[in-house]
């Protein structure tokens, strides 16, 4: 199986919503966490299942959580570009962080 490398904006993007999810209280965190690592999961099993957005970038919805994750998928590994919020405008998962 693939491993996985997240791209310094994908680490924030990751980071950024667990630390709002523990704000949120419960275990919104942890379900969000295992949700990626299930979305994850997914795109290293049957990569070319998951659309194509640009290129080689495809993409894949997280099942219980807004998000989409953005990835190129490798031989060896899996390249994770970005976590994206899908209430953002999905043109945009590839623009520079504005915060």
């Amino acid at each position: 199986m693939p491993e996985y490398e997240f791209s310094e904006r994908a680490a924030r993007d990751l980071e950024a919503a667990q630390d709002w999810y523990k704000s949120q209280g419960g275990d919104l965190a942890r379900r969000f966490t295992e949700d990626v690592a299930l979305a994850l999961h997914v795109a290293s099993e049957r990569p070319m299942s998951c659309p194509a957005i640009r290129g080689r970038v495809r993409a894949l919805r997280c099942s219980q959580f807004p998000y989409r994750i953005y990835f190129v998928p490798f031989e060896t590994r899996i390249d994770v570009l970005a976590i994206y919020h899908t209430a953002r405008d999905p043109e945009n998962w590839d623009a520079p962080d504005r915060e």
